[in-house]
C-alpha cells in the first residue's frame, strides 16, 4: 500500500490511520529507477513513496539518485565486454610461455665479450633549459667480464658523441638467457661525462643503465638492440638527463 509522509515524520496509509511515529532517519535518501518512482530509506528498509506525498516540505531534502550500477572509471569498455574472451586468452598465453619461462636462466662464466654499438645520443627529451636540441650520432664500446660471481660479472665502456661529448663508465651486468639464442643483457654503471659541445647533463659524475636485447647465433657472436639511460639521478641541481638507442654487435673474446 502506498505510504505518505507528513512533515512532522509521522506514518499514514492512504485511509488516514496513523500508526505512530516512525523512528528518526539516520539518513534521508532518494533514488530513481527505470520507472522515476522515489523512495527514501530509514535503518529497517525501503519505503517506496512518491514524489507528491512529500510536496515542498522545507524539513525534508530529496537526493535523487540513479540506481544503474557506476562503472569503475577504470575499466576500460572492451575488457568489460570482453572478460570471459580475455580470460580464455590469458590461460592460453600462460599455458604457452610456461615452457619458455622454465627455460630462463642466469647465465654463469663464460668467454670474455666486446660490444660495439652504433646509434643516438639524446634520442628522447631532446631540449633542456640551454636549448639544446640535438640528436647527435653515438659510438659505443664495451668490454664485459667473462667471469662472474652468483652471474653477475663487471663491465666497463666508452662512449662518444658526433658533438664532442665522451662518457666513460665501469658496472656490473648479467646475461640472462630467455631462450638458447636470445640473451637479455641489464648493466648498471658508474660514469664520468666530458660535456665538449654536446648536452649539458648538469654534472660530471653520472649514472648509466643499459638493457640490450640480443640474439646468438651459432659461432657465439650477438647481434641486439640496446636503450640506455644517462643521468645524475638528482643528485645535483639540475639533471636534464637523456635516452639512447643503439644497435650492437658482440663477439666473444676467446
Amino acid at each position: 500500500m502506498p505510504t505518505r509522509l507528513r512533515a512532522h515524520g509521522n506514518r499514514d496509509d492512504d485511509d488516514g490511520h496513523r500508526h505512530g511515529r516512525a523512528k528518526p532517519f539516520s539518513r534521508l535518501r532518494a533514488y530513481r529507477d527505470k520507472t522515476a518512482s522515489l523512495g527514501y530509506t530509514n535503518k529497517k528498509g525501503l519505503w517506496p513513496i512518491r514524489l507528491g506525498d512529500v510536496g515542498s516540505n522545507p524539513k525534508f531534502a530529496i537526493i535523487v539518485r540513479s540506481n544503474k550500477k557506476k562503472e569503475n572509471p577504470m575499466r576500460h569498455p572492451f575488457l568489460s565486454l570482453r572478460r570471459p574472451m580475455l580470460r580464455s586468452g590469458s590461460l592460453i598465453a600462460l599455458l604457452l610461455l610456461a615452457p619458455a619461462a622454465q627455460a630462463v636462466q642466469i647465465m654463469g662464466n663464460s668467454a670474455p665479450y666486446l660490444r660495439v654499438g652504433a646509434g643516438v645520443f639524446n634520442l628522447v627529451g631532446a631540449v633542456n633549459n640551454y636549448g639544446y636540441n640535438h640528436s647527435p650520432a653515438e659510438i659505443n664500446v664495451e668490454y664485459q667480464t667473462g667471469h662472474k660471481l652468483y652471474g653477475i660479472g663487471f663491465a666497463w665502456g666508452l662512449l662518444a658523441n658526433s658533438d664532442g661529448g665522451v662518457d666513460g663508465y665501469g658496472g656490473l651486468y648479467s646475461n640472462i638467457a630467455l631462450t638458447h639464442h636470445w640473451i637479455l643483457t641489464p648493466l648498471a654503471a658508474l660514469s664520468g661525462y666530458r660535456q665538449g659541445n654536446s648536452k649539458d647533463m648538469g654534472s660530471t659524475f653520472l649514472f648509466r643503465l643499459e638493457l640490450d636485447l640480443a640474439y646468438q647465433l651459432d659461432n657465439g657472436s650477438r647481434v641486439g638492440l640496446e636503450i640506455a639511460h644517462l643521468s645524475n639521478g638528482d643528485l645535483y641541481a639540475r639533471n636534464p638527463g637523456e635516452n639512447e638507442a643503439l644497435l650492437t654487435y658482440a663477439f666473444p673474446l676467446h
